[in-house]
């Protein structure tokens, strides 16, 4: 039996998969060149967009740190009727509560632009629900790495949008790049910190950067200083108990207020992340 670890704050909600096989598979039926998914951010910094379910307009996270295509409530599942089956995994949450997965096939699901017919989903039975209590954020669905992971990416979070690509763009005026793990089901970036090599999360479902504290060094959290590619970077950063990282062999998480900054080019493929400045906007 695999057992997938949930953990959610009152500002953020972090999946982590133990995992490595859980690969859910989308058939396209319609697929134009690019795929536009605009994007609102919540009072605590997460974004949400709306997409369709069986035709019915269903608000949803965007979540990096979750390795799933979709996610859905279960009480989404249950009002329509959805047939799911339960899953030989389990769940467990950041106070070691165990739940289980459900799974099932949405018949037709519009994310952006793009109409995916007989996609995969998993639902946990109250946890969706519980956790937009914590945030007090009304949301039915979470669409994940899983799904992004399958195209190129543009993010551009001062412009509040996704735009995916099946074919390779240009890009210009990059800052610098990196590359990310390929032996992992999240964005799982290399960085170098005092001459040792450790790894941090991309994480979209996280407004802001954390550091697990258990980690062993003496930490500035207003100038947590690494080096990223060849670039040097001093961000701001929170202090919170997430022993689960260790289980990603990660420190911590990169959130909302690192990825402001830049215009972001995701390559799933080569596995390499470029990165463009931004100046930052007051909206």
């Amino acid at each position: 039996m695999n057992i997938k670890i949930y953990a959610f704050t009152i500002i953020s909600l972090l999946f982590f998969s133990c995992n490595n096989n859980n690969q859910n598979t989308t058939t396209l039926e319609k697929k134009e060149t690019s795929n536009h998914i605009y994007f609102e951010k919540s009072d605590y910094g997460l974004i949400f967009t709306t997409i369709e379910v069986n035709g019915k307009k269903v608000k949803a996270m965007i979540d990096f740190g979750d390795p799933n295509v979709l996610q859905l409530s279960s009480s989404f599942v249950e009002k329509e009727e959805i047939e799911v089956s339960k899953s030989k995994d389990i769940a467990k949450d950041l106070f070691g509560n165990t739940f289980e997965i459900n799974e099932g096939v949405a018949n037709e699901v519009i994310i952006g632009e793009w109409k995916n017919l007989k996609l995969q989903f998993s639902s946990s039975p109250g946890e969706m629900e519980s956790v937009a209590e914590q945030i007090n954020t009304n949301f039915e669905a979470v669409v994940g790495w899983g799904y992004f992971s399958q195209y190129y990416i543009e993010m551009d979070y001062q412009s509040n949008k996704f735009q995916l690509f099946k074919n390779k763009p240009t890009y210009k005026h990059i800052d610098f790049t990196t590359v990310y793990n390929k032996n992992s089901n999240y964005l799982s970036i290399p960085i170098e910190l005092k001459s040792e090599k450790v790894n941090l999360i991309i994480d979209t479902g996280a407004p802001y950067s954390v550091i697990d504290s258990t980690f062993h060094h003496d930490i500035k959290i207003d100038n947590f200083v690494f080096k990223m590619g060849d670039k040097s970077i001093a961000l701001p950063v929170q202090i919170q108990d997430f022993p689960m990282l260790k289980q990603l062999n990660s420190i911590g998480i990169i959130g909302g207020n690192f990825l402001a900054q830049y215009k972001i080019h995701i390559d799933p493929f080569e596995k390499n992340i470029a990165f463009e400045k931004q100046s930052l906007v007051n909206h």
